[in-house]
């Protein structure tokens, strides 16, 4: 509940596994619930989320259609957000010195 985006989803995706995940940081930016993956809000009651948690589990285990529905479309996390070329261009932008820094000789 306090990783920002935890890389395992990420990972997930790309083996097509549907991820399961409390609704923080930018982990909704990535995983449309019911669509690719599933989604449940973060309770501070630490029992709420379990119990949220436990029963979305087993609706998943209980619908194994809509898993494979889901499976399906995880892969489309990886190709839209994690593409070597996204990648390699937002580390560069990120990274790369303002274009006004003269280099020193």
């Amino acid at each position: 509940y306090r990783e920002g985006f935890p890389m395992v989803i990420s990972e997930a995706a790309y083996a097509g596994i549907p991820v399961l995940s409390t609704a923080v940081g930018s982990v909704p930016d990535f995983i449309d619930h019911g669509h690719n993956g599933w989604l449940v809000p973060l309770d501070f009651e630490k029992e709420t989320t379990i119990t949220q948690l436990a029963n979305s589990l087993q609706h998943i285990v209980n619908s194994r259609a809509e898993f494979q529905k889901v499976a399906e479309n995880c892969h489309e996390i990886v190709t839209k957000h994690f593409r070597p070329e996204i990648f390699k261009q937002d580390w560069t932008e990120m990274l790369a010195y303002p274009k006004t820094f003269k280099k020193l000789r």
